[in-house]
């Protein structure tokens, strides 16, 4: 964490749009270094970057995260059944895949609230 916010210091000098009147992206260069930061060091902000990166989704982080949110709204009142509403509910389980974004997030959401086997929730859900 010391490292990014010295890293950032040292660009946020450089990329200043005050020390950089000329130039004309100045203000963006800056922006998205400051908003680079803010995701680096917050450790929410952190772990939802790094389960995007890794997904390899086409969409940028922001736009993702604006839908992870709308979904964290969406779902906010379903818990786990103790027991399936349908016995066949297992085959809807494989309807997701691990590269799927709406099965990103909602394994962003179930780990958010503590639910330690999604597979079994997202069958659950896709049953809804």
């Amino acid at each position: 964490m010391e490292q990014i916010v010295a890293e950032f210091r040292v660009r946020a000098k450089k990329l200043h749009p005050d020390k950089n009147s000329k130039s004309t992206s100045a203000n963006e260069d800056f922006a998205r270094l400051s908003r680079a930061k803010e995701i680096l060091t917050d450790p929410h902000l952190r772990k939802s970057y790094d389960l995007w990166r890794n997904a390899g989704l086409n969409i940028p982080f922001d736009d993702w995260l604006r839908k992870a949110n709308a979904l964290r709204s969406s779902v906010h009142w379903f818990h786990e059944s103790p027991t399936l509403s349908i016995e066949s509910s297992s085959q809807y389980a494989n309807k997701f895949s691990s590269g799927d974004i709406f099965y990103l997030l909602f394994q962003l959401q179930m780990q958010e609230i503590g639910v330690v086997n999604s597979r079994r929730c997202i069958s659950n859900f896709a049953i809804i």
